[in-house]
């Protein structure tokens, strides 16, 4: 990171009252570990919006750190944070606006031993919660693709009866024409 972005987010930072001597800027970390690592040097992350982390929630809760997220509309992109938290049990940390966001991050950025606590914990609870069951998961997602299917043969699937061949129904390219009539 240049020392110009460096400024100019240390100046944002002390717009809001927070000193820079409070805020670490790192620039990339070309390796996995080290950038892994680097999250031993993080109390709290808190949830971009309106597009939500990913990747990053994931990393952040798989390393011990505690994730605030802010619940969005109904689009995906604004809940993954929403998603994970709910999975694992943290819906404590989802707030449903901006004011609730702020008071839930000064509250556990201000209670040091809770931290601790959940870094000590947090793993674990990913690992036995239901993101990390996949034959479970496996299973309700065979489910919604046999509900799926079924829904779909019941109202859209051309009928054999209505004068479509099974063979037609599973490969519909006409083999008999010639190949210049296929392009």
């Amino acid at each position: 990171m240049s020392e110009k972005v460096r400024k100019k987010f240390w100046e944002i930072f002390e717009r809001f009252g927070v000193d820079s001597t409070r805020i670490d800027l790192m620039g990339l970390l070309p390796l996995h570990r080290d950038h892994l690592s680097a999250y031993g040097l993080v109390d709290l992350s808190l949830d971009t919006w309106p597009y939500a982390g990913t990747t990053t929630t994931c990393e952040a809760l798989w390393m011990g750190v505690p994730v605030v997220t802010l619940q969005g509309e109904a689009c995906h992109a604004h809940n993954v944070g929403v998603s994970l938290l709910s999975q694992i049990g943290h819906e404590r940390f989802i707030a449903r606006n901006i004011e609730e966001y702020i008071r839930i991050a000064i509250t556990l950025a201000s209670d040091v031993q809770q931290l601790q606590d959940i870094r000590k914990t947090l793993r674990a609870q990913i690992t036995q919660s239901y993101l990390c069951d996949g034959a479970t998961f496996t299973q309700h997602l065979e489910g919604v693709y046999h509900e799926l299917w079924t829904r779909w043969c019941k109202t859209s699937a051309p009928s054999v009866s209505s004068g479509a061949s099974v063979a037609n129904l599973l490969h519909p390219v006409n083999t008999s024409a010639p190949l210049a009539q296929l392009s």
